[in-house]
């Protein structure tokens, strides 16, 4: 402990408030952080004085009770010019870091420079602490400096030289959570990017597979209604447009799913005619929910080819879109044949599947099962996220009042 004025010295804790993780890390943080540098340097000049003036009073109240005499100026114009004096001489060190920072293959090196630096901080902290308590009227007046700095030095270099080497460690602990926070955040957005990266993927598979779905529909017009085949190559222009629209967005609302839906399904309704009868029903409390987008074409075109694969009868085509239990459900149902036993789902499916699993984890399930009355039910299940202000026009049901009519 360093004595008080009146005994020739003053000591000082090597206690420093805990620096915060967001003013850790490089060089330029410790003063230029997210906060404002008028901010933060009176904040820590405010909790380094406080500290200062504790042990002040600590040190006043025991003079008090050995030596019976003690005054509360000089003891807190002590430690508040020894605290005030390490709080800039550790700026310095601060900044020295960088350049020696001990590790890797030069910590040799840096310990080579540790030593003598800190020992010249720890005597040049000493003297001028002398001249202050001097100048300021702290020590007796009558005090010669280099018998007191002397004096000082014999007693408090120890303790000054251990002061520098806890600052340094703590500096080296700062810097290390600080690369480990940077190597987290870079691991969290690069797998954020990963994922953006494997959806991009996946929708950008469904498109030309649509897209080649399509054309084979209206390849098979050509040589028997060249009118159906002209119309549903204009069909096919609008959904393009729509797709366009929607640009590289990976959800949509529910009523923008269905408008893009609603131009596949006149497309199937010119190629199949009356043999696909379409029933679509959807809750409007949903037409905000945020849904992948494609997510019902694929679905919705394997529940035409498996329903008209293997008859001439017409299909039933159901779609639904409910709230369940607090989730979204959406359910597609067609009649006629049932899916094989041995049924494994297509490029369309899988990659429905495989976004749904990226978008929303557990929280979403895609599922394809026989009903025992006949023909196949799927149902999707997503969470319940609104969109607060709609992009576009709601999806209306009546729209597809036609669809049915096998026009």
């Amino acid at each position: 402990m360093r004595p008080s004025p009146h005994e020739g010295s003053v000591t000082m804790s090597t206690r420093q408030p805990a620096a915060s993780p967001d003013d850790a890390g490089n060089p330029q943080s410790f003063m230029n952080g997210s906060r404002p540098f008028f901010i933060r340097v009176p904040i820590f000049l405010a909790l380094w004085t406080l500290l200062a003036l504790l042990l002040a009073f600590q040190e006043y109240e025991i003079h008090l009770v050995v030596y019976s005499r003690a005054e509360l100026y000089k003891e807190a114009a002590a430690w508040l010019i020894h605290f005030y004096l390490w709080a800039a001489l550790l700026w310095f060190v601060w900044k020295v870091m960088p350049h020696f920072p001990l590790e890797g293959e030069t910590w040799k090196r840096d310990l080579l420079f540790h030593v003598p630096f800190g020992l010249a901080v720890s005597v040049a902290e000493l003297a001028i602490y002398v001249e202050f308590i001097k100048v300021l009227g702290v020590a007796p007046p009558d005090t010669v400096f280099q018998r007191l700095f002397l004096w000082n030095l014999s007693t408090d270099l120890p303790t000054n030289f251990f002061i520098y080497w806890t600052f340094v460690a703590i500096f080296r602990g700062v810097d290390y959570y600080e690369r480990y926070r940077e190597r987290e955040l870079r691991a969290s957005q690069l797998e954020g990017q990963l994922a953006k990266a494997h959806l991009q993927a996946l929708k950008a598979q469904l498109d030309p597979h649509f897209f080649f779905n399509t054309m084979n529909s209206i390849s098979s017009l050509m040589h028997r209604d060249i009118e159906k085949a002209d119309a549903m190559i204009a069909g096919l222009s609008n959904l393009f447009r729509l797709n366009l629209r929607r640009g590289d967005a990976q959800e949509v609302t529910l009523s923008e799913e269905m408008e893009f839906l609603e131009q596949y399904l006149e497309l199937q309704q010119l190629r199949f005619g009356s043999r696909i009868k379409i029933d679509v029903r959807t809750d409007p409390e949903l037409h905000d929910v945020f849904v992948p987008s494609m997510v019902l074409q694929p679905l919705v075109e394997n529940a035409i080819i498996h329903g008209t694969a293997n008859s001439s009868d017409s299909m039933l085509l159901e779609i639904t879109a409910r709230e369940h239990n607090g989730v979204c459900r959406i359910t597609i149902y067609n009649s006629g044949s049932r899916l094989a036993e041995n049924f494994k789902p297509g490029l369309g499916i899988s990659n429905t599947r495989a976004r749904l699993q990226w978008l929303y984890g557990e929280k979403s399930s895609l599922q394809l099962n026989n009903l025992k009355a006949g023909g196949v039910l799927a149902e999707i299940t997503l969470p319940m996220r609104k969109q607060q202000v709609q992009r576009l026009k709601a999806y209306d049901p009546r729209e597809y009042s036609s669809l049915g009519s096998g026009r």
